[in-house]
């Protein structure tokens, strides 16, 4: 057998695939979601954070608009979020990393 370009793309891009679709089963299995409830969840979660990036904009050059939208809405994430167990997992690590520097 030949190593060629097409060769070694070929067998990169395969190592690849398999390693991000490892990657992305675990994450699903850790956040104990399927596939399309995990898709749907993420791309509303994308949706408000893009509201709350327009509402802030809009804000700082009309501050007599949209005063509490932003914060409002990034606490009522951070409440919702922290309903997920992978989620709090992770910011229980992170609070215990805080604490020992």
């Amino acid at each position: 057998m030949t190593l060629s370009v097409k060769n070694y793309y070929h067998g990169w891009k395969t190592e690849l695939n398999r390693y991000m679709f490892r990657i992305a089963k675990e994450h699903l299995k850790n956040s104990k979601m399927k596939f399309l409830p995990h898709l749907t969840h993420s791309l509303y979660n994308g949706w408000r954070c893009f509201v709350i990036f327009l509402s802030s904009i809009i804000h700082a050059f009309f501050p007599m608009f949209l005063k509490q939208h932003a914060a409002r809405s990034i606490v009522k994430i951070y409440n919702e979020m922290k309903q997920h167990a992978h989620l709090r997992k992770m910011m229980k690590e992170e609070e215990d990393e805080n604490k020992s520097t």
